[in-house]
């Protein structure tokens, strides 16, 4: 595992960590296969100089894609769906909403096979450690209202207020 550290993107602060503990290698010995474990966003950059792979490259590309209006650009990164069953099911369901959209708690529900779990599913938004890149923000109260965020609703609305702009 790799914490790659803080990486700055419109005011917004990530930290990223990724799975080393099972890489393939190409011709030249370097990465291919490493997966996003946990992204975070964070308050204080941390300035320290980071070697990057073509792996980590390929994060931060999309992640700077991401920021600079292709809401897509994180859809090829590959993610470690960690959980049940049920968990990894309204995961890989979150990472179907396109950027620039919404969908209700029940909606997710419903997207994920669970018509009736709505309440699970936003726990299952709440425990999300790899936020933008499995877009819990895009996640929203039924009435319309944008609910909670563990960042924050004022950094959720700067996240959907991004995406819309690019829509």
């Amino acid at each position: 595992m790799i914490e790659i550290g803080f990486i700055s993107t419109q005011s917004l602060n990530l930290r990223i960590t990724l799975d080393t503990t099972q890489p393939g290698t190409d011709a030249a010995g370097s990465p291919t296969s490493w997966s996003v474990l946990q992204l975070e966003i964070v308050s204080t950059p941390n300035h320290r100089k980071v070697t990057l792979s073509k792996q980590m490259e390929m994060v931060l590309k999309g992640i700077l894609a991401w920021s600079h209006g292709n809401p897509q650009a994180l859809d090829v990164l590959a993610v470690n769906l960690e959980g049940t069953e049920f968990q990894r099911k309204v995961l890989a369901s979150m990472r179907l909403i396109p950027g620039g959209e919404t969908r209700s708690y029940s909606e997710l529900a419903s997207l994920s096979g669970f018509p009736d779990a709505h309440r699970a599913v936003a726990s299952v938004c709440a425990r999300n450690k790899v936020p933008l890149i499995i877009p819990c923000h895009r996640i929203i109260k039924a009435d319309g209202s944008i609910g909670n965020y563990f960042y924050g609703s004022a950094t959720k609305a700067k996240l959907l207020k991004m995406e819309a702009a690019t829509h």
